[in-house]
């Protein structure tokens, strides 16, 4: 995570495999944006991308997936988050919500847990 002026960026990447590159086939990420205090966090904007397993990449924002955050401690080295998301993710992504059936997409539904170190903002 990140936090620069009153910008608070989080990356998570789920991996398919332990062994597996931090942006692999099968891998899922979620980014957050917030402004203003981290301790106090609004999710104003959020990304989910999975890539497939066969390179291919699906992607939601709110229009089509929901995010909630359900704990939060910032310090000034660590973020511990935890959280749910579910979504319907759309195949090279949509800005607006998708309702048609005839489009490529993935179903997501899961939580996280994470323990994050803070990158410098520079």
């Amino acid at each position: 995570w990140k936090w620069a002026g009153n910008e608070v960026e989080v990356r998570l990447l789920g991996r398919v495999r332990r062994d597996a590159d931090a942006v692999s086939e099968g891998g899922l990420t979620i980014l957050i944006r917030t402004q203003g205090n981290p301790t106090e966090m609004n999710v104003d904007e959020f990304t989910i991308q999975y890539l497939s397993e066969d390179g291919v990449s699906y992607s939601a924002n709110a229009e089509n997936a929901d995010l909630t955050i359900e704990a939060l401690v910032a310090s000034e080295d660590e973020m511990a988050i935890a959280g749910s998301f579910a979504g319907r993710l759309i195949e090279g992504g949509a800005d607006d919500l998708v309702l048609r059936d005839d489009v490529s997409d993935v179903t997501v539904d899961g939580n996280f847990q994470a323990t994050i170190p803070r990158l410098s903002s520079d």
